[in-house]
């Protein structure tokens, strides 16, 4: 199965060189040892990297749509990126990796341009970490029907300014946490929302939209 990358080209309003200036540099890039070492021992590892693309109406970040047979976040939307493995030596190798693995996408083709803050998923105990990046040379992914049943170009001028704020009870504690609902019965919520809110809010300061 492949997915095409039609009209290759960039827009003014959000560019490689927007995201540049909009999200500090990730001029080195850190090691897991440095997070491992640093606190959050009670949860597992992981990273996602979140692509940006140049189509031809503008830029689109990517996200993947969830087998709904999966154990953990079965039938989600999210972002491509997983655990970490024995070879990842940081967070920008893991979300690498898994984007090969679940997109097809060769990692010489990706641009890391800044790494996120750590967010947590309280269902299943992951800190994650998000990195941010851009897509060059890519004319269509293959993805893996194991782990990806559809691919979403997603533009951002598609999400409400503020997201809708849902509360569950997870292992006995109240949780808050975004939730953006797109045409088609598309859902975006959890540690998804939580990072499309913060890009959105940081090019919203930065100047964009």
């Amino acid at each position: 199965m492949t997915q095409e990358v039609d009209g290759l080209c960039h827009r003014d309003q959000l560019s490689i060189e927007k995201l540049r200036s909009a999200f500090p540099p990730l001029e080195r890039v850190p090691s897991w040892d440095e997070f491992i070492f640093g606190g959050d021992s009670g949860f597992k590892w992981s990273a996602v990297l979140v692509p940006f693309i140049s189509h031809s109406d503008g830029a689109r970040v990517i996200l993947v749509k969830r087998p709904d047979n999966l154990r953990v976040h079965g039938g989600e939307i999210s972002f491509p990126g997983g655990g970490v493995e024995d070879e990842d030596l940081s967070p920008v190798d893991t979300a690498l990796r898994e984007a090969e693995e679940e997109l097809g996408l060769p990692r010489h083709c990706v641009v890391p341009l800044s790494l996120m803050p750590v967010e947590h998923t309280y269902a299943s105990s992951y800190a994650v970490y998000p990195v941010l990046g851009w897509i060059e040379g890519v004319k269509e992914f293959r993805p893996s029907p194991e782990e990806v049943v559809e691919v979403i170009f997603l533009d951002l001028d598609r999400l409400d300014i503020e997201p809708k704020i849902e509360r569950a009870i997870r292992n006995g504690v109240e949780i808050s946490y975004p939730v953006y609902d797109l045409p088609k019965g598309m859902r975006i919520w959890g540690v998804t929302a939580r990072i499309l809110w913060r890009i959105t809010k940081r090019l919203r300061e930065d100047g964009y939209r």
